[in-house]
């Protein structure tokens, strides 16, 4: 498990990259950030993501990352690259703006 803290303002390109044991990702608290490129390609054992702020997407975050089945996003306003890859993904995406 990887905890991000509040005041992370960007996650730079393959900063997890090939992490094969990642299992969760805990974003502490509402915050903006953005996510380079292929910030969790090749997570292979990545399950879930919840994210409670606002996030910007890039193209490839998610590539290959076979085992991830939610991606949660709660309160969120997120916006997504327009070639944002989810390949060898099939997560389920969902959002709650409670």
């Amino acid at each position: 498990t990887i905890i991000l803290p509040i005041d992370i303002s960007n996650i730079y390109s393959e900063a997890f990259k090939n992490c094969r044991f990642l299992k969760n990702v805990v974003f502490n608290g509402a915050f903006y950030a953005s996510a380079f490129p292929r910030v969790f390609e090749n997570c292979i054992s990545l399950e879930k993501i919840d994210i409670p702020g606002r996030l910007y997407l890039d193209k490839e975050t998610f590539k290959n990352c076979k085992n991830l089945q939610e991606i949660h996003y709660r309160r969120a306003r997120t916006r997504w690259d327009s070639q944002i890859k989810f390949e060898n993904c099939d997560a389920k995406i969902t959002f709650n703006n409670e």
